[in-house]
């Protein structure tokens, strides 16, 4: 499938079971009273990476088009090159960043006020931020591949899965959208680490589970 439409879940996973998924992703057509993100953040439609009178100048790499490949990656179509990604650089402070992104789609049941929730799925989303204040001899932060093939690598496991399931909530860590987020960005950092030496880091990692629902986690820079 192509376009900004979403995922195509095929198989026989019990989180596949939408076909063509929309805009609001499977977690809006197959479980419509979904609580947890029954609250809504409002982002203007104007809203663009970049602009919106910040001071920052945005180029950006695989985003619109393409294709979801197998375990959601995207393929890349007109003007794609694999996972969504960009570069941006910050005027004021001189902070160079690059973005990898990548989706997959897993259930989870949370634990909110004692209460477990009844097990759910989302399309999840998310984007991990590279920074650092110089670049290499060749202009580069980072190796894009390396960072997009390490934040891909950490997201396998979960692919089609009930993160009550996996490690590390299989040990009670209640998967939420915070928990994951953390998990994703510690597993970069220290996967990273060597790659990233000595003037970039892994800065954030966003999560989304639904539309307007985002979870980020900022890595303390060591």
């Amino acid at each position: 499938m192509s376009g900004a439409l979403g995922l195509v879940m095929a198989g026989a996973s019990k989180w596949a079971k939408v076909g063509i998924v929309a805009a609001g992703g499977c977690w809006e057509a197959q479980f419509p009273n979904q609580t947890r993100c029954k609250r809504n953040i409002h982002v203007p439609k104007t809203t663009r990476v970049g602009f919106g009178g910040t001071p920052w100048l945005s180029i950006s790499f695989g985003i619109g088009t393409g294709d979801f490949g197998p375990a959601g990656r995207f393929q890349g179509g007109a003007g794609g090159s694999g996972i969504a990604r960009e570069r941006m650089f910050h005027l004021g402070s001189r902070m160079y960043e690059i973005t990898v992104q990548t989706e997959f789609c897993a259930g989870h049941s949370l634990v909110i006020g004692g209460q477990r929730e009844k097990l759910h799925g989302h399309n999840w989303k998310v984007k991990a931020v590279i920074a650092g204040g110089s670049l290499d001899e060749d202009g580069l932060l980072c190796d894009f591949h390396t960072c997009e093939e390490v934040l891909h690598d950490i997201c396998e496991p979960f692919q089609n899965e009930n993160l009550d399931d996996r490690e590390p909530f299989a040990k009670g860590l209640n998967p939420s959208a915070e928990h994951v987020a953390r998990y994703i960005a510690t597993e970069m950092a220290s996967r990273l680490d060597e790659a990233l030496k000595p003037h970039a880091h892994v800065a954030s990692v966003s999560v989304t589970e639904a539309p307007g629902c985002i979870a980020t986690y900022r890595v303390e820079k060591t």
